[in-house]
Order: structure tokens, then sequence, then C-alpha cells
């Protein structure tokens, strides 16, 4: 009988911020490669655990992703160090600039708070533009530097990953973020509607607030009736048209509705709004629908209308991935996201992720993640993939230090939790390695990869009708899951007396799976 063997499954990440998320959002697709067989012997063939990790991550050009959530954990040392060297394609060298001032302000969270901020691809008002935020946009900083020419501090942000100033005309443009806050400034909103109900700039910034709350169908109702209004006008300007069509678009995408993004959007288009933003929204939503050459072709086109803006590149390689995972062009195309905006955080993680699906586990691959969270310490993405890199490399301690800092911040991952018990099987630690896998099933597993791993830790226990049921449970909810179809039919060629359907059945296995709630 061929051993069995431990497996472990990528997590894509894209385009969609419930990545993880952002991919909250963020979006997941499921692949599987066969890894790390354990040379330790048992009486039952030893199975390859599965280790969840995120891959290539698109980022939209607004909205906040899930990670830009405020944490009250501070992240681990490891992402506190000078930043490395980072080799670009084995054939020159960047780093972020060590006057970067991240660890004092990134993760921090502001709400925008004059009419429109324009975010520019450079901290000056004279380099390209990305395109404007609407008061009410909840942003995320990752670095803060000085203009020196004129004094001004520049922020960079995740939602839109381009540069705002800090003041305008010795004003503030932001305030601190807080839940509190975005109900005020709805409060202000709803009274200045109270004695101008048809102004549909006020009616789009009430709907825009709704969006950044999350509360995604006021926000579609408020936008939309500020469309019906201004069309009402006795003059329409068509770009202030497409604008609205734009944000509406911008909340289909985050509900994922991506039919109705590439509908909206392309209303915007066709009104005449050509920006670079706009076109990634709608790639974005073509790539989902399965419009491979569609989305192609709006990257391109964004990249020759702002080819200064490092995020499209770096998506344009995760499209790449989609469409052909060993095609190598795309890490090209995240190494140059990388030349054009060094602070973009993706561009490392997306290109580490390229590098270690290849095989490669040098310590390049661990820079390019390490760098990634320097700039956005708490992101779920990079750090369950450096997580199983370190455990890939046999660096069992740092990956559990990993995986331990990914359930600080995120307690209901599920896949943080299967990695985890994966990781601790592997080191012995079969105890530890059930908890855990009984909290990933607990929260929902929604890939299989934690009942696998489950199954696998049971079969060498000695406990095989558990182990066989798991193996089940992980196919019931991806058929598609070899390295569970293998094991289990591994067991009933050993033990060809287990029931299998008595098994499936029995209450007694059931609960020794499934927590008591």
């Amino acid at each position: 009988m061929s051993p069995q063997k431990r497996s472990y499954e990528d997590i894509n990440v894209k385009l969609k911020r419930k990545t993880t998320t952002q991919l909250k959002g963020v979006i997941a697709g499921i692949g599987l490669l066969t890894v790390l067989m354990l040379l330790s012997t048992f009486s039952m063939p030893r199975s390859t655990l599965a280790a969840g990790n995120v891959r290539q991550v698109n980022q939209r050009a607004t909205l906040p992703p899930e990670w830009t959530a405020t944490f009250t954990v501070s992240p681990p040392a490891q992402t506190e160090v000078p930043l490395p060297t980072i080799t670009l394609g084995g054939q020159s060298s960047t780093a972020v600039p060590l006057s970067l001032s991240a660890s004092a302000i990134a993760g921090k969270q502001i709400i925008v708070d004059v009419d429109f901020i324009t975010l520019h691809t450079e901290p000056s008002a004279n380099e390209p533009a990305i395109e404007d935020a609407p008061r009410g946009t909840v942003k995320t900083l990752i670095a803060e530097i000085k203009n020196t020419s004129d004094q001004t501090t520049w922020w960079y942000v995740s939602d839109g990953y381009g540069w705002i100033p800090s003041t305008q005309n010795g004003v503030s443009t932001t305030r601190d973020y807080s839940p509190d806050a975005l109900n005020q400034m709805l409060a202000e909103t709803d009274t200045q509607l109270q004695s101008d109900a048809q102004n549909p700039m006020l009616q789009f910034q009430k709907g825009w607030i709704h969006n950044n709350q999350q509360n995604y169908d006021a926000a579609l109702s408020e936008i939309s009736s500020a469309i019906t209004t201004f069309k009402a006008s006795p003059t329409v300007d068509p770009i202030k048209l497409a604008h609205l069509y734009d944000y509406l678009g911008k909340v289909y995408l985050d509900e994922e509705d991506y039919p109705n993004t590439a509908q909206n959007i392309s209303a915007a288009i066709d009104l005449g709004l050509r920006e670079a933003a706009v076109y990634d929204r709608r790639a974005i939503a073509y790539l989902h629908m399965g419009e491979y050459e569609q989305s192609r072709s709006d990257y391109e086109e964004a990249i020759r209308l702002n080819p200064k803006y490092g995020l499209l590149y770096s998506n344009m390689g995760s499209l790449l991935d989609a469409i052909d995972k060993q095609d190598p062009a795309q890490v090209d195309y995240f190494t140059r996201a990388i030349e054009i905006d060094p602070y973009f955080p993706y561009g490392y993680s997306n290109r580490a992720n390229y590098y270690r699906q290849s095989g490669d586990l040098t310590d390049h691959v661990v820079d390019d993640f390490t760098t990634a969270l320097r700039l956005a310490p708490n992101d779920q993405s990079a750090l369950i993939n450096r997580g199983v890199v370190h455990w890939l490399r046999q660096e069992f301690t740092l990956a559990l230090r990993d995986f331990d800092f990914l359930i600080q911040l995120y307690p209901n991952y599920a896949a943080a939790y299967s990695d985890r018990g994966g990781l601790y099987a592997e080191m012995g630690n079969r105890k530890a390695a059930l908890i855990d896998l009984r909290m990933a099933v607990k929260i929902g597993d929604k890939t299989g990869l934690a009942y696998y791993n489950f199954g696998v830790v049971l079969n060498e226990e000695g406990q095989y009708a558990a182990a066989l049921y798991c193996y089940n449970k992980a196919l019931e909810i991806n058929p598609y899951r070899n390295d569970a179809r293998i094991n289990r039919a591994n067991l009933l060629e050993r033990f060809p007396d287990l029931d299998e359907k008595a098994i499936m059945a029995s209450p007694s296995v059931e609960a020794l799976i499934t927590p008591t709630p």
C-alpha cells in the first residue's frame, strides 16, 4: 500500500476585501499541492498534513480591505526589524525606504473629512492622480512622509494604495476613525437633507457613509436615489453622473455582485469616465466572471492611463495567475509593481507566493513576506503564507509564532487553527493538534482542510473509524480533495471490516469530532 500523504492547499484571495482578505476579503479559491512527507514511522503510513495559505492578492483601487480593522494586539517583534533588501527576480534590488515611519502609524484608521480628497501615486500634488475619495471614506495608514518642498505631511493609505495630504490650506483633511465618528457624519448629512432633500450629492454622501459602515443595502438605495435625482435635473453633467455610477459599482463589488459591478462601471465609462482605477474595478469584476480577455484588456487600458500606479501591475500579475498559475510573466508584473511603488505590500507577498508555489523556499521568499508585513503588520494573507514557508523550511518555532499571532488577530479564522493544528502534529504535539483542529471544525470548515488534517491526526492515534469519518467529511465539503480520497481508500484497503455507512451515521463518532456548541 502506498503511503498516505499530507498535502496543503492554497486559499487564493483575489480582488475582494471580505480577502481574506484582505484577501474580509477576501474571496478564496482553492488549489491543492502535495508536500511535506514526514520522516517518522508509525504503524500506519503517515499522511501529509495540509497547510492553508493565501496566494495571489488582487487589490482594487478603493474601499478598505478586511485587514483594515483596528486591532489591539501588537505585531510580533519580527515585523519591527529593519527592512531587508529585496532581490527583484534575481536581477536587481530595492527596498522600502528606511525613512519609512510605518511602525508609528501603520494600521491607524482615519476618515476623509473634506468633500473629496485626491490620491496621488507619489507624495506630491504634482504627481499623477489616482482618484478622488469622498467624505466618509475610511482609510488605513501604511506610511508617512514629509514633502520637503512644501513641508506637507503625506500618508500612504491602503484604500486605493496611494498618497493623500494630511492637510489642505492648513486644514486637516481627515478625522480619526471610530464607529461613532461615522455615525456623527451620517447625522450631519441627515440634518442637511432635511432642508435640501433633493440634493443628489447629499444623497450620495449618505450612501457612501453607509457603504463605509458596511451597510450595503442602504448604500445601494441612497446612491441609486442620487442617480435618479441627478438624471432628473434640467442639466446633467455626464462626468458627475459617471462618478455616481462608478460609486454604485464599487458597492456592488463590495457585495461580490460582479455582473452589477461590471454593468454600472461600464455605464460610467460609456459616459466618459476614463480613470485607471475605474478600469481596475471592472477588470476585477470580469476576472471573477471568468471573462479573462476583457479583464486583461481593462488592465492594459488602466496601465496606459496611469503607468505610475503600482497596484495595476500587481493586479495584472494576479490575472495571469488566474489564467495559468505557472505563467512566469506574472512575477515580472509583481516585480514591476514593487519597482514603481515600493510601499505597496501585495507586490511583495504576491511575488513571494509565486516563487513558493514554484518550489523556491530560499531566504528572499521569507524576506518578501516580511517586507509585506512591515507595511501591513496585520495582513492575514502574508502572515499565513510566511507561516507556511517557515513550516516547509522546518522552522517550526517561527511558523508557530506566525500562526499564533494570526489567531490573536483573527480568532475566528478556521484555516489558521487548521494550519497550527497541522504544525503541532508535525511537531509531535498531537494533543494540541486535536484542540486546534476541533476549533477549526467548530468555526466552520469551508474547504475540507480542517477535516482532512483531523483525519490525519486521528489516523496516527489509531482511531481509524474517526479518521475515516473525517476524510469523508472533507470530501463532502470538497469532492476534489484527492489527498482525502487517497487516505480514505488506504484505510478501507487496510481495514476492510470498517462499516463506512455505520460510521458516518454514528452519533458517538460525530461527537468525537464535532465540538459541543
